[in-house]
């Protein structure tokens, strides 16, 4: 408020005064800045007083309440949630309130209350329950500065756990307070030689002179001291957890660490303590890092992967989880978002820089409860995208050309994608959801004329190549056409914005007058990576450029993209309520609300497998979980005549990750991977990773909406996000959680034993039970090995868990008609939601959606002697919700995996479902040995159509 009345004093001042003078000259103009810097120095000292009169109140208030605290007037701190605090430095006095490309949510509604302990002329300590934080008011020199040390000064502090006092009160886990006869006295009484040794002891030998050691618990600030060897006053926090000195700070954390900014939270086991400038060690890692060498074209080398390092020319960013129970955010560079978040709203990416020297930090003190820590960092950065539900399904993609196309185009024409590729898929009954056109759509005209095509591949451009396409409105639209009336096939083409635009473009000349050029010069415009955040040239360019292709999706395969750029393609078609995708590089913090992730190139390799599979789940910690993988990889040899650059086994290997990857994409280069092309031994197998992708769809969707976007954890996870006390859990990094429900181990190495064998290690956690999905059978817990076929997938499902899955009869209509459940054997309860909405549209974002809930009981009848000594109770709740095409009525089945005997009878909502043999009509139930997404068979109770809007009691009496 007051420097809102400041500013409208002065403005009036300039206004009255340039009104007064219709002519200025040199004396007005020195009485004007008089008036200005006497303005100014009002304003300081007032600032200055208004400071301190809030110290003065807090003295009287102890524990004044607030979410945000300004401890001095170049400091700010914000309690954003449960355990993330936000630290700010403005030495122009000026915060800054404007959301953040990475941080759209600077004071979430829930955060908990700051909580004063102290704020006095020196410290100010205050908590919001969770994280406790201390910033000392004075400057303290950093070992950065050094123009006071003394050979015999404090340098450092350490915690008690370390020696004291050159040793001779050794601190261990037994003698929390000094091994006997070395009480905390006798180590003040070392050091009376030392001026006040107080609360702490100082070390003139080993094991690192010059250190200061501190020696009562109840002494909780960590300190820096240079000069004297006075170091013994007291604060609210601990010191730093022990360790390897931390390197020093960079200079941009010179201000926190001179002011000792420091935080502690947890409790026992879980304790973490922090302090500015302190090492990153432990930090969880996020995703692949942006750099224009993002392409995977040499990875992957293994030296240390268990530590974070798969390979060094392709590093993963850093997350906000740390086994050493925080990490820091640093979001002073961002760039700001004015009028608004930019999240599907009217901001825009901001031209008024921050202030010069600005420091802003996110501390994320999450402990090891990851899960939640996620949750939060989505509060702040705001949800992960919720893709269409064509985009988790079946993906077809490659690249054309020479040598094995025999042409820079090959066969890619308008009717060759229609008969060799969708119809090739239609008529073998395979799962076709996204179609993708690889560079070659928009190829090169001649530049003078613009009308003749000249052969050549277009980089960039956004003019279908008619030569190819005569009609590409009608070529989408066919390929897109509708499926046994239902949804369709989405069309995705292969952007590279960064090329101009030049006047053989189609839309040259709209686009030129929007931008105030003159269309006659033929002058080439700017694309839009180097002018995504100029608002008139993207409102141009995405009504003229991208708008006209007619494609559903988008890819942009441009090393320089950023948050920003990538985020455009989706929010444009959402404000004509239409839900895409952009799958590009990543382009840093704050891409996880938009974009999916495009690996870029790779070779045909078995290490890159592996390394897909590591670093996939990781980029949870980051919240970029929807990475999308050249499946098969991009680039290699040929090995056979039939243009196939990868071993059959390899391809199978990789489809059978892409069954449990965020998405299944296949594409490569000069190349042949339709699956049908392998001939006998392989078709089948490669053909059931399709069909299992298609029927997981209704499970990973829900996941999407329910977990994914609503809590932020992705569809794939490593193993510590479950099981974070379990050092095992840690070590398996070549399998993960996926869902809630599953742990999968993807095979990444040639079969070399007997039968086309292979063995892997893997790890089943030993906290709860756990069934192989292939077989239905109970699996012990522990590090073990196992042998698989080339038809298995090391997966595994937890015991009594409940899947939604569809049949290939959904696969292009926008929810599950029947909707499959698996009930899996081991428990006696459980539960699972099916959620569903208007696919393609971005009314989700406005509530309109249904969830339909459903549980399931075992309880015995109490008769052994009878037929059924057991019954199971499932019932499927009314939905909850609506959206546009939602169905009236629907079909539901319920598969008992792997059941240990024959139900005696079966009833839907009272009526009786005889046994009849299999493949029936709905409203009979049978035994199958069909597997649905790769799952071990059963018996299948199918009822009857029943209406959404009601409840469907199923009961099913067991042996």
């Amino acid at each position: 408020l007051f420097r809102r009345s400041f500013f409208q004093w002065g403005l009036r001042l300039v206004c009255r005064e340039t009104q007064r003078r219709h002519m200025w000259n040199t004396q007005h103009i020195l009485v004007m800045a008089t008036k200005i810097s006497a303005m100014w120095a009002v304003y300081c000292i007032a600032t200055f007083l208004s400071v301190q009169y809030v110290v003065v109140s807090s003295d009287s208030q102890s524990f004044r309440e607030q979410t945000q605290l300004q401890c001095d007037a170049v400091t700010r701190f914000s309690s954003v949630s449960t355990h993330v605090i936000r630290a700010e430095y403005a030495p122009s006095f000026f915060f800054e309130d404007r959301p953040s490309i990475a941080f759209i949510v600077r004071s979430p509604v829930n955060a908990p209350l700051l909580s004063v302990i102290v704020n006095d002329s020196t410290w100010c300590n205050f908590t919001n329950g969770f994280v406790t934080m201390s910033y000392s008011k004075t400057a303290s020199p950093t070992s950065e500065d050094k123009s006071n040390d003394r050979d015999d000064a404090c340098t450092n502090v350490r915690n008690l756990t370390d020696f004291v006092c050159d040793g001779k009160c050794e601190r261990v886990p037994e003698y929390p307070n000094g091994k006997p006869n070395s009480t905390e006295a006798e180590c003040c009484a070392i050091c009376t030689s030392l001026a006040s040794c107080g609360s702490w002891a100082y070390a003139t030998g080993a094991p690192a002179p010059g250190t200061c050691y501190m020696v009562t618990s109840s002494t909780v600030k960590r300190l820096r001291h240079s000069g004297t060897r006075n170091v013994g006053s007291k604060s609210a926090l601990p010191p730093p957890a022990p360790g390897p000195p931390s390197p020093p700070p960079p200079p941009g954390d010179t201000y926190f660490a001179h002011h000792l900014l420091q935080a502690r939270g947890g409790s026992g086991a879980d304790a973490w303590h922090w302090y500015a400038g302190m090492s990153s060690e432990g930090n969880l890692n996020g995703t692949l890092f942006p750099t224009p060498s993002a392409d995977m074209a040499g990875c992957c080398s293994n030296p240390n992967a268990a530590r974070g390092v798969y390979d060094h020319r392709y590093p993963l960013d850093k997350g906000v989880l740390s086994r050493a129970g925080w990490a820091v955010v640093d979001d002073s560079d961002m760039h700001l978002i004015d009028n608004g978040t930019g999240y599907y709203d009217d901001g825009w990416i901001s031209s008024q820089p921050r202030p010069v020297g600005n420091l802003d930090w996110y501390l994320f003190g999450c402990g090891r409860d990851y899960e939640s820590c996620l949750a939060e960092f989505t509060q702040a950065a705001g949800p992960i995208a919720l893709p269409p539900m064509s985009v988790l399904g079946v993906w077809w993609s490659r690249h054309w050309g020479e040598p094995f196309d025999k042409g820079l185009f090959g066969p890619m024409t308008e009717k060759n994608i229609m008969t060799e590729v969708v119809d090739g898929y239609l008529s073998r009954d395979l799962p076709l959801n996204v179609v993708v056109l690889d560079m070659e759509w928009h190829s090169m005209v001649d530049a003078a004329t613009c009308t003749e095509f000249i052969g050549k591949k277009g980089w960039g451009g956004y003019s279908w190549n008619t030569t190819l396409f005569p009609d590409p409105e009608a070529f989408v639209a066919s390929v897109g056409r509708s499926v046994n009336g239902s949804l369709g096939i989405k069309v995705a083409l292969n952007y590279h914005p960064d090329e101009g635009i030049d006047q053989c473009q189609k839309n040259y000349a709209a686009m030129a007058t929007a931008l105030g050029v003159d269309p006659t010069s033929g002058d080439s415009l700017p694309d839009l990576n180097p002018m995504h955040t100029n608002r008139t040239y993207c409102d141009a360019y995405f009504e003229y450029m991208i708008e006209p292709t007619h494609a559903q999706y988008a890819w942009t395969d441009s090393p320089r993209v950023t948050t920003w750029s990538n985020a455009l393609y989706v929010q444009y078609p959402a404000k004509k309520g239409k839900r895409g995708i952009n799958f590009s590089r990543y382009g840093g913090l704050g891409n996880h609300r938009t974009a999916h992730g495009f690996s870029g190139d790779t070779l045909r390799k078995w290490d890159t497998l592996a390394y897909e599979i590591w670093m996939t789940p990781i980029a949870s910690n980051i919240a970029f979980g929807w990475w999308s993988h050249d499946i098969g990889g991009f680039s290699g040899n040929v090995v056979d005549k039939d243009n196939h650059t990868e071993g059959p086994e390899l391809f199978l290997r990789w489809l059978q990750f892409a069954t449990w990857a965020p998405i299944f994409r296949t594409h490569c280069r000069y190349c042949e991977q339709r699956i049908w092309t392998f001939g006998e031994k392989w078709y089948p197998l490669m053909r059931a990773t399709m069909i299992a992708r298609n029927a997981l769809v209704p499970y990973i969707y829900s996941h999407a909406a329910l977990n994914t976007h609503a809590h932020g954890r992705s569809l794939l996870v490593p193993m510590y996000w479950d099981y974070a006390d379990s050092d095992a859990a840690y070590e398996a990094i070549h399998q993960y959680v996926f869902g809630r429900d599953f742990i999968v181990a993807p095979i990444f190495n040639a079969s070399t034993g007997p039968g086309n064998t292979t063995t892997k290690s893997v790890w089943i956690p030993e906290t709860s039970a756990w069934i192989e999905w292939s077989t239905g059978k109970s699996v012990a817990s522990g590090w073990q090995e196992h042998t698989y076929t080339l038809e298995q997938t090391p997966v595994w499902v937890r015991a009594g868990a409940m899947i939604p899955t569809q049949t290939m009869s959904s696969c292009y209509q926008p929810y599950a008609d029947p909707t499959v459940w698996i009930i899996v054997p081991g428990g006696s309860s459980g539960t699972a939601s099916l959620y569903e909405d208007a696919s393609d549209s971005m009314a989700f974002r406005s509530g309109e959606a249904a969830t339909t809930v459903v549980t399931y009981s075992i309880a015995s009848t109490g008769n052994a002697s009878a037929a059924g000594t057991r019954v199971m109770n499932v019932t499927i709740a009314a939905a909850v919700g609506q959206y546009a095409g939602m169905p009236t009525s629907r079909l539901h089945q319920v598969l008992l995996m792997a059941a240990d005997g024959v139900p005696s009878d079966a009833r839907c909502n009272g009526a009786s479902v005889p046994e009849t043999p299999p493949n029936t009509v709905p409203g009979r139930w049978k035994q199958t040995e069909h597997s649905v997404a790769g799952s071990a068979g059963g018996y299948v109770v199918a009822c009857a159509a029943a209406e959404v809007a009601q409840v469907l009691s199923i009961r099913i009496d067991l042996p």
